[in-house]
């Protein structure tokens, strides 16, 4: 995988740009050496690495250039052409309208300019992101870094100002080991499946401590044992049966309770009408007797004397009417009697159940109303309640704390079977570290290589287990004695460290399916001028092994020769020519933003 061409849609603002093999120059002229400070960083050489970036796919977000300045660049389209280390190329096109998607398409020709095709003449037009870098990664066909995508790769490959302060650890991966530890090994020859596993383990292990730490600490402050726990929850099961026996007896009561208002009404009405009914028979039963009481007397001997005293003379026949009247009365009184005897036997008939049913009545009224009345079982009844909820309570507490145990030791087996797993692991990676792997010894012999021939003294590129177990890798300048010196940590020995790594890196990945490019931004800042000699001799020389090397300066930091020349570069090794005087000596012909 290398880089062939970047160019846009608006070539007048963005001219083409061609990669070559080997050395490739982006060189920012000063013509106004006053203005130094001011306008060399808007030229456009850092720009350029992230332009790459964004054609090789990196994510959309509002503080990369292109949007956080969306005005100035909407409508731009930037396609990238790849030469593929299988053959043939690939074209990457992105625009900043459409930011989250990309278009791809397979060709043979190095010079086509697709800038003009057409929608429907792409391979594939408007991926969305993730389905274009599957994509793009299917046709790069990295196999020197699988199970890793082609943008791990990229990240390596695209060395800026702020990743320069350490040959390893990238700013752009953060504070994550695991993010850029195991690939790191992997590149190293080491086995990136065990340090991978070991950050894992890591990980699962912060989890399960912090989770023991937990639950010791609740059950330290119970200041109880597992049996003591066990003894209590017995105690309180116990104790919430009698409670529930208890509730039982009230809950029997209390359900008559709950029905015995309604049933007081019921029965009041019911009392009511057999009140009406029992006096209504009464009274007839009153009147009857009454009637049957009173008989029709007629005495003639007395009507005689009551004649005799009026001196009104009472004759035979008149005697003997009144006896007939007298007779009559007798036999209507016997024929009423009859009568009133049936009615007052069929009233008694119907007023004797009246009365029964109504002592019935009165009673089950008088034990509803003594429920209704004994707000004492209400209150006992809600005491018990309480008392049962929040012994329940207690209990479900007192099992919690009790299955706590349980889930304390299966924690603490886990943390024994992590701890075991990990100590395998972190051995393997030891012992893997130990065997020396061929292509970790290589990368290192030419880092030491790289790394004298630019300032005449021996690095040491090695790996060791932290404390953690877990890999740190390392890079240091040695004296003459072997040891360690504090140029390591100096910024500009520390900028050879990074860039002697990635050559070596590059070297060492030339036979394998790799993104051979590297990019280097401020590539001679702060060296003295013999040591830029020696880096760029060097740079030259793996350039024509097949390193693509793309670097970055300004003249003011081009070295002199001894004879007091100013060095220059050869014109076709200068693929970008900026200057400050003016629009068009910028990477984007247009004022500065």
């Amino acid at each position: 995988m290398r880089l062939v061409r970047l160019y846009s849609n608006r070539p007048r603002i963005f001219e083409p740009i061609h990669f070559r093999p080997g050395l490739n120059v982006v060189l920012g002229e000063i013509h106004r050496p006053e203005e130094l400070e001011e306008d060399t960083h808007n030229l456009g050489k850092t720009i350029l690495a992230q332009l790459i970036d964004f054609c090789l796919l990196v994510g959309k977000h509002k503080e990369f250039f292109l949007f956080e300045h969306g005005e100035r660049f909407a409508g731009f389209e930037f396609f990238l052409q790849i030469a593929l280390d299988a053959g043939g190329h690939v074209t990457i096109r992105r625009a900043v309208n459409s930011g989250s998607k990309a278009s791809l398409i397979r060709h043979e020709d190095p010079d086509e300019d697709w800038s003009d095709l057409p929608e429907e003449q792409w391979d594939h037009w408007g991926l969305a992101f993730d389905r274009a870098k599957s994509l793009l990664d299917s046709y790069l066909a990295l196999d020197a870094i699988k199970p890793w995508g082609f943008r791990k790769a990229v990240g390596y490959s695209l060395r800026t100002q702020r990743d320069y302060d350490e040959p390893f650890a990238l700013a752009k991966y953060g504070g994550k080991h695991v993010d850029w530890k195991p690939y790191l090994a992997h590149v190293l020859g080491l086995s990136w499946k065990e340090v991978q596993t070991n950050y894992e383990l890591q990980a699962e292990l912060e989890g399960l401590t912090a989770e023991h730490a937990q639950l010791s600490l609740r059950l330290e402050k119970t200041a109880a044992d597992r049996d003591q726990l066990r003894g209590r929850i017995s105690i309180q099961r116990r104790s919430l049966e009698e409670l529930e026996f208890k509730i039982d007896e009230y809950n029997f009561q209390l359900a008559d309770a709950e029905i015995n208002q309604s049933l007081v009404d019921e029965l009041d009405a019911q009392i009511g009408n057999l009140n009406d009914t029992r006096y209504r028979l009464t009274s007839d039963q009153r009147r009857i007797r009454d009637a049957m009481e009173e008989q029709i007397v007629f005495s003639i001997a007395k009507t005689k004397k009551l004649f005799a005293e009026a001196e009104v003379y009472f004759g035979e026949q008149i005697i003997k009417d009144y006896s007939q009247l007298a007779a009559f009365n007798q036999a209507i009184s016997l024929e009423r009697d009859g009568y009133l005897a049936v009615e007052l036997e069929e009233v008694e008939a119907e007023l004797q159940p009246a009365v029964v049913q109504l002592e019935t009545l009165n009673q089950q009224r008088a034990q509803a109303l003594a429920l209704l009345r004994d707000r004492d079982a209400f209150t006992k009844f809600k005491g018990l309640s309480k008392r049962l909820a929040g012994q329940q309570a207690e209990l479900e507490v007192l099992e919690q704390l009790f299955s706590a145990f349980d889930e304390l030791d299966a924690i603490s087996k886990k943390i024994r079977e992590r701890e075991q797993r990990q100590q395998a692991v972190q051995e393997s990676i030891a012992a893997d570290l130990a065997s020396r792997p061929a292509r970790y010894e290589e990368i290192r012999t030419l880092f030491d290589e790289i790394v004298h021939r630019v300032i005449n003294q021996h690095a040491n590129l090695y790996s060791r287990l932290n404390q953690s177990g877990n890999l740190d890798f390392k890079a240091e300048i040695i004296d003459r004695s072997g040891r360690a010196t504090g140029a390591t940590k100096g910024f500009t020995y520390g900028r050879v460290l990074c860039i002697a790594f990635d050559l070596a890196v590059q070297v060492a990945y030339l036979p394998f399916a790799y993104p051979h490019f590297v990019y280097h931004d401020g590539f001679l800042e702060t060296l003295d001028d013999r040591k830029k000699l020696n880096l760029i001799e060097t740079a030259r020389a793996l350039g024509a092994r097949g390193v693509q090397h793309i670097v970055t300066l300004i003249d003011s930091e081009l070295p002199q020769r001894a004879d007091g020349s100013r060095f220059e570069f050869e014109d076709d090794e200068i693929i970008v020519l900026l200057h400050d005087d003016g629009d068009d000596g910028r990477l984007f012909k247009m004022p500065t933003w």
